[in-house]
């Protein structure tokens, strides 16, 4: 349920991994390489919510992107 940016995404996931996050991608090489579909899926994105399984009561067992992401390198 912790909603990310994949700016966001981007940063912690190179940060549970080691490795550095140089730098944005400039949104003009993501349209001139993927076009509409880059212009819709990265630049746009979805503001995804889990309204409904959150109003069922679903428990998620990673409340966080943070703690998911040290739970899968904890298991490489």
């Amino acid at each position: 349920p912790d909603r990310k940016t994949q700016n966001e995404f981007t940063k912690e996931l190179c940060k549970s991994i080691n490795r550095p996050y140089l730098f944005k991608i400039p949104s003009f090489f993501i349209q001139l390489f993927l076009g509409q579909m880059g212009e819709e899926i990265i630049l746009q994105g979805q503001d995804a919510i889990p309204a409904a399984l959150l109003k069922l009561g679903f428990k998620f067992k990673h409340r966080s992107l943070k703690n998911a992401l040290k739970q899968i390198n904890s298991n490489l």
